[in-house]
């Protein structure tokens, strides 16, 4: 099985890495440099028609969005990753996703590869708007936490990888989520997770 992912962490990259190593699969990571447009050769476009990262390559199989990969890993694993419910789990894995996911989008995209990578100005406009999206939609999760170790319950789940990601991209912008007590306990349990050491160890 191959993973085809950037050179350095992205949030879509890192759920998939976070999964194999929770699930402790055999998988190789193949880096795909897009500085180097090396996802607009015809190679990987044949992988991706639009050049994007991740994808999962395995015998016959390719997969291209990064939530049906993790849904294929969990096929694969000794352990789902479901949490107390797997409805639940699935719903605030989505929640995250669809939610605070995308502002966190915004914001990496303005601040790290707009102006960090590329030296261009970031909107302060698109930038206040996804602090406030953040400060709303993290909410409801601190709630949850307050009561529950892991987002999906009392073990680690698909909704914590999903989360995990995204948090780790935010750390690398202006925002932080210091306001939310809950959530930076959880944030220092998952990262001391070995299997986020190994995942991390793919980037540079």
């Amino acid at each position: 099985m191959k993973l085809y992912v950037f050179p350095f962490a992205t949030y879509n990259a890192s759920k998939v890495l976070l999964a194999a190593e929770e699930m402790r699969l055999a998988y190789e990571v193949v880096k795909v440099d897009v500085l180097k447009r090396e996802n607009r050769e015809p190679e990987h476009l044949a992988r991706h028609p639009l050049g994007k990262i991740p994808v999962l390559e395995d015998g016959h199989r390719t997969l291209i969005e990064s939530m049906a990969i993790i849904e294929y890993l969990q096929t694969l694993g000794k352990t789902s990753l479901s949490g107390d419910d797997v409805h639940d789990t699935r719903q605030w894995a989505q929640y995250v996703n669809e939610g605070p996911g995308r502002a966190v989008g915004v914001l990496f995209r303005q601040e790290i590869i707009l102006q960090k990578m590329n030296g261009i100005a970031a909107d302060a406009k698109a930038v206040a708007k996804a602090v406030k999206q953040l400060d709303r939609e993290w909410a409801p999760v601190e709630a949850r936490l307050e009561s529950r170790r892991w987002l999906g319950g009392a073990d680690y789940s698909v909704a914590d990888i999903v989360m995990l990601a995204y948090l780790l991209a935010l750390a690398d912008t202006s925002y932080s989520i210091e306001p939310f007590v809950n959530l930076c306990g959880w944030y220092a349990r998952a990262t001391a997770r070995p299997s986020f050491a190994r995942a991390m160890a793919h980037f540079s």
